[in-house]
């Protein structure tokens, strides 16, 4: 898996369901996961991307564990070799994703550990 894409949400159905459209109409070319954790949304998030994109996972919480709980939740449940981290009211436009994901191969350097620091 090349790309693991994870967004956090909390009542945001609608830009979330936005969102996920924009990144299936412009998939970067490499295999990608989406991973969606939700924290305790009571606005059917969860059941409307179960229902309607079955290929993305979820991770629903019973309570809303706040924004870096849910992120590294995400990474726990991730197998990309890099992570992408979008809020729900994100748009992915035409090839957004392969040039980040061609930045990232071309610069191995980047977001790596240096000294103890990153």
């Amino acid at each position: 898996m090349k790309l693991s894409i994870i967004i956090v949400s909390w009542n945001v159905r609608e830009d979330l369901v936005v969102c996920l459209n924009s990144i299936k109409e412009n998939q970067p070319s490499c295999i990608f996961e989406i991973i969606i954790v939700d924290n305790a949304s009571t606005d059917g998030t969860v059941e409307a991307i179960k229902r309607d994109y079955p290929g993305i996972t979820v991770i629903a919480n019973d309570d809303n564990r706040g924004f870096a709980a849910a992120c590294n939740q995400g990474v726990g449940s991730s197998t990309g070799e890099y992570l992408l981290f979008l809020n729900p009211d994100t748009l992915a436009h035409p090839n957004s994703l392969d040039t980040l994901i061609k930045f990232m191969d071309d610069n191995k350097d980047v977001g790596q550990k240096k000294n103890g620091h990153t």
